[in-house]
């Protein structure tokens, strides 16, 4: 494409934010984080779940992420709140809206895909000061604030 043509697509411009979902996953005082594998924030601790695909709810996305990287389908899930961030990928910064999930499982014998080098429960006072994602971080105060953990 010839960058000096003029993209005369309207929609293109908007900066609609992208659906993500995440779980808030807590045990024995604990919320459950994964150490990324990959960028963006490689070897940064992340709250597990991802983008959502095209024609899914966001109970169907966040039972699929769960699924992908644990190996286990929820027992029950209820939502949390929203939470608008930004993502980047290859030099572009892009706005997400969280879709935020509180998770239970029948139980916890996870088995962690290659998104995550390790899974680790983390108590308040443990928590990492700062984890991927803007978004995931403002998750992780209203957990705090909320005295889910």
């Amino acid at each position: 494409m010839d960058d000096n043509k003029k993209n005369d697509c309207e929609i293109c411009g908007f900066r609609n934010p992208k659906a993500t979902v995440t779980a808030v996953i807590i045990k024995d005082g604990k919320i459950l984080l994964g150490k990324r594998t990959e960028e963006p924030f490689k070897d940064m601790w992340d709250l597990i779940g991802g983008y959502m695909n095209e024609g899914e709810t966001p109970e169907e996305a966040i039972s699929r992420e769960l699924f992908e990287e644990l190996g286990l389908r929820p027992a029950e899930f209820k939502l949390l709140d929203f939470f608008p961030g930004t993502a980047s990928w290859k030099d572009k910064t892009f706005p997400v809206l969280s879709i935020v999930f509180s998770v239970v499982f029948p139980h916890y014998n996870f088995k962690r895909n290659e998104e995550n080098s390790e899974l680790r429960g983390f108590s308040r006072e443990e928590l990492p000061e700062k984890i991927a994602f803007d978004s995931n971080n403002n998750i992780i105060a209203y957990v705090k604030n909320n005295g889910l953990i």
